[in-house]
């Protein structure tokens, strides 16, 4: 069952942004962390998400390029400020 947005909103942007910029091009850049990366105790829940942030990208930027749609897809992975 999908909850609020703030649960799906990369996987949303990312999926309805391609939409737009099919035969367009263009560029969608995803933010995760360092987190995505390796695991902090007592953050399990940050991890996860940062991880499937990072897998989702890395998924979608080939699938983009085999169906003809003319957009980068990359994600970022600041660390600790």
């Amino acid at each position: 069952m999908l909850t609020p947005l703030g649960d799906h909103g990369t996987f949303l942007g990312t999926k309805h942004g391609l939409r737009v910029m099919k035969g367009r091009g263009g560029s969608i850049i995803n933010i995760s962390s360092t987190e995505g990366f390796v695991g902090l105790s007592r953050a399990g829940a940050h991890n996860g998400s940062k991880g499937g942030t990072r897998l989702l990208t890395k998924s979608a930027a080939p699938d983009s390029a085999s169906t003809g749609y003319d957009a980068r897809i990359n994600s970022v992975h600041p660390g600790f400020i």
